[in-house]
């Protein structure tokens, strides 16, 4: 089919925002906080962002959060249009079908580039960045056109487990169950903020610091 030819030609050029994250902390250091790999669905990237610092006195503003790629047009397939009629939104949860339809809105009823696709799905998985939800993201396969409809993918990244080392007087347990409160929910990382945060007011902890790292499977965190 001429459609999923070109959305194969589209994606073997396409970055897709959204990874695990492993999450591991240590006792005993400044409070700070790391995000390392900026994230792509189709392969975990090895670039480590800037290491913002978060003192146990002061919140501070969220981590810095990686950039997506710019949608490219060098490509010929790029200048290929497909009409779109309906796009239909699978596997979100923690946003809504509603949240995400005036992101929508632009692209339907009309022919699209192949290029604008990919803007598209870099806006989706932008949505979700900015919302917190960093491993995250939008997944445009080879066979999600049909019939007029575009099918796009959202993979919510979960947060599976948290490593803790170094403590001293305190139960391991005790500092995972602070930090990750609901293990079915997306991982977001302004509520892990938040709750990191809060676990610093404790007197049983002084310093902590805790780094968030690409994890082994698509979506999913250890």
């Amino acid at each position: 089919m001429i459609a999923t030819r070109l959305l194969k030609q589209l994606l073997s050029n396409t970055v897709i925002c959204a990874v695990g994250a492993i999450l591991a902390f240590a006792g005993q250091s400044p409070a700070a906080w790391a995000l390392g790999g900026a994230e792509s669905m189709d392969r975990p990237s090895a670039k480590t962002l800037p290491e913002p610092l978060y003192p146990s006195d002061k919140p501070e503003q969220a981590f810095e959060l990686p950039k997506l790629p710019e949608s490219e047009r060098t490509d010929k397939a790029n200048d290929r249009q497909l009409f779109i009629k309906h796009i239909r939104l699978q596997g979100n949860q923690a946003v809504s079908t509603e949240q995400l339809t005036p992101l929508l809105q632009p692209y339907l009823n009309r022919k699209v580039f192949l290029y604008e696709i990919e803007a598209l799905r870099q806006e989706l998985s932008r949505y979700y960045i900015d919302k917190g939800f960093i491993n995250s993201g939008a997944v445009i396969t080879a066979d999600a056109y049909h019939n007029d409809e575009l099918q796009i993918k959202l993979i919510e990244g979960r947060l599976d487990e948290v490593r803790v080392k170094g403590l001293e007087g305190l139960r391991a347990g005790y500092v995972i169950n602070r930090l990750k409160r609901d293990d079915d929910a997306p991982f977001n990382v302004l509520e892990l903020q938040e709750n990191f945060q809060m676990l610093l007011k404790d007197p049983l902890i002084s310093r902590m610091n805790g780094r968030i790292l690409p994890g082994e499977s698509l979506g999913h965190s250890v």
